[in-house]
């Protein structure tokens, strides 16, 4: 079985302040105040011609018109309790000891991530041990879960377990600010089960379809190798037509140096990596393979 890596969230990078700062200033002519009125120049004094405002550099330009785009679409985000997915997935009492089921809710925290919400839990046998993913790959009754991570997880009931029903709330910031590459609800057996089924630890009770109606939060990504940078020295393949494929890290490289050479945003680069079930860390490490085709989407 395939399986993702749990994400952990990601620090903003804020590398590219200044150079906004400085591509938005506008010199004040000497003989205007601030305010605009207009002053009377001392006589016999000799007027400074205005200070030049430095040029931005290519590269300059080019993470400032990321960071643009990304101030755009950021400020479109899904406002605070906002509904984007829904589903009700139940297992039936002939595939563990009793009948289960659970409707869960996507809900925008407001902060361009997202929570579960639970509602209408229901079980046959009080305290019985439950899990419940939120998976990008298909599942099927009676598949085995080996590695037991996701984007979105949660299990209950059973000796030594906090809940002994489904929590009110699972966290799904990991998954980044568009999810709906999660396709399915899986609900399975809880870890507290794992010695009486033939799987180690996660058998598949029942799948349910996550049903979204999210916003584009990622329009028009195209990566582009513009070439090895002093932050972005990795490898990339590419697709039969030469867009970049996959990235992978070398020693020295930093996320904005990545960015900037295939002119993506930090939440472009997080988003094509979720998309991918690939792992991006608090730090990214020399190896580490990148995602950059959002045809994987």
């Amino acid at each position: 079985m395939r399986g993702s890596h749990f994400r952990r969230a990601l620090a903003v990078s804020a590398a590219v302040a200044g150079a906004l700062a400085l591509a938005g200033c506008t010199s004040l002519s000497p003989f205007t105040h601030p305010s605009g009125t207009a002053s009377t120049a001392t006589p016999g004094a000799t007027a400074s011609a205005p200070a030049a405002v430095a040029a931005l550099s290519p590269a300059q330009k080019k993470v400032a018109a990321i960071t643009a785009k990304e101030a755009a679409v950021a400020a479109a985000k899904p406002a605070a309790g906002t509904v984007v997915a829904t589903a009700h997935v139940a297992a039936p009492s002939s595939l563990m000891s009793g009948a289960v089921s659970v409707t869960v809710t996507v809900v925008a925290t407001g902060e361009d991530t997202y929570e579960i919400r639970t509602s209408d839990y229901h079980s046959s046998v009080a305290g019985a041990p439950y899990a419940i993913f939120f998976r990008q790959y298909p599942e099927s009754v009676g598949d085995c879960i080996e590695d037991g991570v996701s984007f979105g997880y949660s299990d209950w009931g059973g000796p030594g377990v906090t809940y002994q029903s489904i929590p009110p709330t699972i966290d799904l910031s990991t998954a980044g600010d568009q999810p709906d590459f999660l396709k399915d609800v899986v609900l399975t057996t809880g870890i507290a089960a794992q010695k009486t089924t033939a799987c180690d630890p996660w058998a598949v009770l029942a799948v349910a379809p996550l049903v979204w109606h999210l916003p584009n939060r990622h329009p028009g990504v195209a990566p582009k190798d513009t070439g090895v940078g002093t932050e972005a020295r990795g490898t990339v393949t590419t697709t039969s037509t030469g867009s970049p494929l996959t990235y992978t890290v070398a020693p020295g490289d930093t996320e904005t140096g990545i960015e900037a050479r295939f002119g993506i945003s930090q939440r472009d680069l997080h988003w094509l990596t979720a998309q991918s079930g690939e792992f991006i860390g608090h730090r990214l490490a020399a190896g580490d393979k990148l995602n950059l085709d959002p045809a994987l989407a």
